[in-house]
Parts: structure tokens; C-alpha cells; sequence
């Protein structure tokens, strides 16, 4: 089985921190969050590694991908939780396997046509930052969010919200769905559009 590779990796401004070690790349990336440039090219130096890895104890292609997606959540997510007097005593690689290997071992592999995610149109890192952005939002604005990229009209919306006790008028739901993607993309970093728009 082959192993992918992640057109971000030859953008100009993930090419540009090839000489950066690992500790710095870390190290940026959480005095920096408003930037993804770094965990992205921590991500393109160890994506090969993990996947190999991943794709010798997991099923089919698709359930491959979506634990290879997880375990860099899981490494983006554990990244949060360092601090600083830690960052120049790891060994970085070994720590990324660890960390993967971790969720492998215990992951419980959904059938594959349970599964909705797509490695080729959805990087692990943009997954990342979109899943905490996510997050980021207000509850009821992230809801509809979610059911407006899901094509729901706003009828739908409006109905769905109401049977969970919001008052949200059909008419009232563009706006709803104006704030909620002003608010969704104020809580993305600066540069990921550049990276994933025109990598």
C-alpha cells in the first residue's frame, strides 16, 4: 500500500522552515497559534512514519486513513498539554510514535462505510484547526454551522433548533449562519487558508 503524500508539504512557507528543528517547530507552535505553518511541517516531517505504521495494524484503505487522521489529532491535541521545560528533552520522533501507537492500540475500528472521512480531501493538520475552531464556537452558532455545511435549509434549522427548546425564526437563520461562519473563520490561523488554498 502506498504512502501518501501532502501537497502542503511544497508550499513556499512550510518549504521555509525546513531547517527548523523540531523543538523550534513545537516551540512556535504554541507561542504562535494564530499560525499553522508550524504544526504543518511537523506534520509533513513525521506524516510517512505514522502512516506506515498505522497502515500495518489497521483495516482497508479508509479505515487506514481515518485512524492516520485521529492519531494526528491526538498528536495536535497532546502538543496542548506540554509546556516549555519539556520541549527540548523529547525525542520527537519516538514521542509521535508513541503517541499514534497509543490510539491504534486502542482504537475500536468503525466499519468502513461508516466512516465519512477522506484523507485526499482533508489533511490531517487542516482536520485539526478545523475540529478546534469547532469547538471555539458557541454552542447553538456551532450547531447551525454544522447543519448549514450540511445543506440543510433554513426551515430545517429553524425546526431542528426549535425541538430543542431554541427560539430561532426560519427568517432569523442567515444570520445565524452569517455569524456562525464569521465566527468559525476568526478562530482559524491566519495562514492555513494561504496553505490549503493554494498548496
Amino acid at each position: 500500500m502506498q504512502i501518501p503524500t501532502f501537497a502542503e508539504a511544497h508550499h513556499e512557507s512550510i518549504l521555509a522552515l525546513g531547517q527548523y528543528t523540531d523543538a523550534e517547530l513545537i516551540q512556535n507552535h504554541l507561542q504562535e497559534p494564530e499560525k499553522a505553518r508550524y504544526f504543518i511541517a511537523f506534520f509533513c516531517r513525521y506524516s510517512s512514519i505514522v502512516y506506515s505504521i498505522i497502515q500495518h495494524v489497521a483495516g482497508d484503505q479508509i479505515q487506514i486513513d481515518y485512524v492516520f487522521a485521529l492519531a494526528w489529532q491526538r498528536v495536535f491535541d497532546r502538543l496542548q498539554e506540554l509546556d516549555d521545560r519539556q520541549i527540548p528533552k523529547i525525542v520527537w520522533q519516538q514521542w509521535v510514535v508513541n503517541v499514534a501507537g497509543e490510539l491504534v492500540g486502542s482504537q475500536k475500528l468503525p466499519a468502513s462505510d461508516e466512516i465519512t472521512y477522506r484523507l485526499r480531501e482533508v489533511s490531517p493538520p487542516l482536520r485539526c484547526y478545523t475540529n478546534r475552531s469547532l469547538e471555539l464556537i458557541q454552542p447553538m452558532l456551532r450547531l447551525v454551522f454544522i447543519m448549514g455545511n450540511q445543506q440543510w435549509s433554513a426551515k430545517q434549522i429553524s425546526a431542528a433548533l426549535q425541538a430543542e427548546g431554541e427560539d430561532l425564526a426560519e427568517m432569523d437563520v442567515p444570520l445565524y449562519l452569517a455569524e456562525a461562519q464569521k465566527s468559525f473563520e476568526k478562530t482559524l490561523p491566519i495562514d492555513l487558508s494561504e496553505i490549503y488554498g493554494r498548496s
